[in-house]
């Protein structure tokens, strides 16, 4: 992970946020787990301190929804956004959990998602 060039761009391009697209592949980047660690924080602090909000995506093995096991990156996030399948009797249904969210109340349900060519479309429900 190289934030001094990322930092250079959101600098001078005054962006207020940042997408990053998976972080998965930076994990094998670094030669440990804690310096990947290392790095992924002092990313989020640097834009953080630039008032930059940054969303990231990263892979899971197991989307669990029932029994969600945390790793040590999720700690470093405000917000934690679970994407995974349902079965539903002979099929699969995508669905959306907000884990955390910091500062702000938010849903408890599990979201039904569709993906189309608009985009990611999240089914709201009545809680």
């Amino acid at each position: 992970m190289v934030p001094e060039a990322l930092m250079r761009e959101v600098k001078r391009t005054e962006v207020t946020r940042v997408a990053i697209d998976s972080i998965t592949p930076f994990e094998y980047l670094t030669e440990s787990q804690k310096e990947f660690r290392i790095k992924l924080l002092t990313l989020i602090d640097l834009l953080s301190k630039e008032n930059v909000t940054l969303l990231a995506t990263a892979e899971r093995r197991r989307t669990d929804f029932e029994m969600i096991e945390f790793i040590p990156e999720d700690f470093l996030f405000d917000g934690l956004i679970l994407m995974g399948r349902l079965r539903k009797a002979v099929s699969f249904e995508r669905v959306l959990s907000i884990v955390k969210m910091r500062g702000t109340g938010h849903s408890e349900l599990l979201h039904p998602v569709k993906i189309s060519d608009r985009g990611l479309i999240v089914e709201t429900t009545r809680e």
